[in-house]
Parts: C-alpha cells; sequence; structure tokens
C-alpha cells in the first residue's frame, strides 16, 4: 500500500472512502481517498491485492 499525505487536518470531522478501481479473478487494485469537512482532500492511499484460495476451493 502507498499512502500519499497532502496536507493536516486541522479541525472536524474527516471521511474515508475506499474503492476497487479493477477488481479481477485473483488481482485488484484498490485506492481510498480522505477528505475534510470541505471536501478537501487530506490523503490517498493506492493498493494491489492478490486473493488468495481458500482451503474449500482445492490445493492450499
Amino acid at each position: 500500500m502507498k499512502t500519499q499525505y497532502v496536507k493536516a487536518a486541522r479541525h472536524g470531522k474527516i471521511q474515508c472512502c475506499g474503492e476497487f478501481v479493477r477488481r479481477g479473478r485473483t488481482i485488484s487494485f484498490l485506492k481510498a481517498t480522505m477528505t475534510d469537512e470541505d471536501g478537501a482532500t487530506i490523503a490517498f492511499a493506492t493498493s494491489t491485492w492478490m486473493q488468495l484460495k481458500t482451503s474449500s476451493e482445492g490445493n492450499v
């Protein structure tokens, strides 16, 4: 995960929203954005995730 801090959060409520940018069968790309009360971006993060098979899906 890579996080970029854009500005300081001085006061008030903070909101964070995460979403899939692309969701594949095994590899997914995600992003999250943190905003202040005014809607200004405070930070954002991007990541790449790999879904692992569970024991019920076959060989582990």
